[in-house]
């Protein structure tokens, strides 16, 4: 997806609250976007360039479970165990603390206290539709700043992965039905 769509993307949703209707939720997997040549960027920090204070990032985190991913792209869904966090990571911090799930705050104004002991960059896992378990410190973990990062921080200490829907095809209809009509 391409900076341009997803700024429109962006845009379309303030529009909708500012209006007063309730925004639809866009959660794309946790992916690099290649916006120019020499840089990535994914969905939130376009976001938050976009709209600054006005957009709210929200980051799911997880100690270990399963989860239903590929190991390539294009490649089919399984489901994979996910290891148990890395030491020294923001998983392990909320792992180690004990409880099973949380939601926690990260604004600024937020429990300044505990951001504030946040702010050292510390590693973050990002597990989205591709999972590589064997070289998951070189493919899922990078240096972070979890309060510059989201807004919330939703933790489950284990996790399971999503059940697909069953689909069929509808006799006579179009591929793309009803989307591509």
């Amino acid at each position: 997806m391409t900076r341009r769509r997803i700024g429109r993307r962006c845009a379309a949703i303030s529009l909708r609250v500012r209006a007063g209707r309730r925004p639809r939720i866009w959660w794309p997997p946790r992916c690099a976007l290649r916006t120019k040549p020499a840089r990535s960027a994914n969905v939130g920090q376009l976001c938050r360039e976009r709209f600054a204070d006005g957009a709210f990032l929200v980051g799911f985190g997880t100690h270990t479970g399963t989860v239903a991913a590929a190991t390539d792209w294009d490649g089919p869904m399984e489901i994979k165990r996910v290891r148990p966090s890395r030491d020294g990571s923001y998983e392990r911090i909320c792992h180690d603390s004990g409880v099973e799930s949380f939601l926690l705050p990260l604004r600024p104004s937020d429990e300044a206290g505990l951001r504030a002991q946040l702010l050292e960059p510390r590693l973050e896992r990002a597990i989205g539709v591709i999972y590589r378990p064997e070289s998951e410190l070189e493919s899922h973990y990078f240096r972070a700043i979890l309060p510059l990062q989201f807004d919330e921080y939703v933790w489950f200490d284990a996790s399971a992965a999503v059940t697909p829907l069953a689909t069929a095809e509808m006799e006579g209809m179009p591929a793309t039905y009803p989307f591509g009509l």
